[in-house]
């Protein structure tokens, strides 16, 4: 009996690494986010949010198709006096279609999403544009709570005439 109690307590140990890998296996991020930014004129830049998305997975428009509807993507950017937001991300490659499950016509994105927001420039100096996105993914069995990411652009600066003191 000796013998069996080291065994046993192996066997238990080894059944619970791989009870603790299969669960952890399980948890689905299907989304990777990527941001960068586009100078597009001396005090000027673009804010570049990309998204690629796992094959059979969509991620949610901006555009909330009412209160049944998946969970709409949306941006908080943290203000600052070092930058100014001109309108709302502009988003691209946009599939619309009517979903049965949601009961009306949803846009959505496949493979890829690009979202584009617009600064002018107000600090001389370099800073950060910080902010978070929340969104929503669902593939055609399940969807997933939706998820917040936070994020960071790193801008160069150079105010427009109109900021210039």
């Amino acid at each position: 009996m000796k013998f069996m109690k080291p065994f046993s307590g192996t066997s238990i140990l080894i059944v619970c690494t791989l009870l603790v890998n299969s669960l952890t296996a399980q948890i689905l991020h299907p989304v990777k986010w990527d941001f960068s930014v586009k100078k597009v004129s001396g005090c000027e830049a673009e804010l570049l949010i990309h998204a690629t998305i796992e094959d059979k997975w969509h991620v949610y428009a901006q555009e909330s198709s009412g209160s049944d509807g998946p969970i709409p993507t949306s941006f908080t950017f943290t203000k600052t006096a070092n930058y100014e937001l001109e309108g709302k991300p502009s988003e691209k490659t946009l599939i619309k279609k009517f979903e049965p499950v949601w009961g009306s016509e949803i846009s959505y994105f496949e493979h890829e999403a690009f979202f584009t927001q617009k600064i002018k420039i107000k600090s001389d100096k370099p800073f950060e544009v910080k902010g978070s996105l929340e969104f929503m993914v669902c593939n055609g069995t399940q969807c997933l709570a939706p998820e917040t990411v936070d994020f960071s652009f790193k801008v160069e600066g150079k105010p427009c005439p109109a900021f210039e003191k």
